[in-house]
């Protein structure tokens, strides 16, 4: 009797030990489509309180100018040359 009862309770866990190494199947999430957003073609009617405001205009003018001096600026210079190097160096 004792017998039996011992086999039973080796096959229970000869069960559950194999059970416990079966690899489970998850289930594969689906994929979803991202949402494109669409553009507006309506022109803004007031993008900004600050769109004619002299100060800033002003300040808009003046880096317009600097802009341009800078373009005609040549930063290059010629006259300037790199010093000749004596590369063989031993210590």
């Amino acid at each position: 009797m004792i017998i039996m009862i011992v086999a039973a309770a080796l096959i229970l866990i000869v069960l559950v030990v194999a059970y416990s190494f079966i690899p489970k199947q998850v289930a594969q999430p689906l994929p979803t489509l991202t949402p494109i957003p669409e553009s507006t073609s309506q022109p803004v009617e007031n993008p900004s309180p600050y769109v004619s405001d002299p100060e800033l205009l002003r300040i808009m003018d003046s880096l317009q100018e600097l802009d341009a001096k800078t373009e005609q600026t040549t930063l290059r210079e010629d006259d300037l040359r790199l010093p000749s190097v004596d590369w063989d160096v031993s210590f």
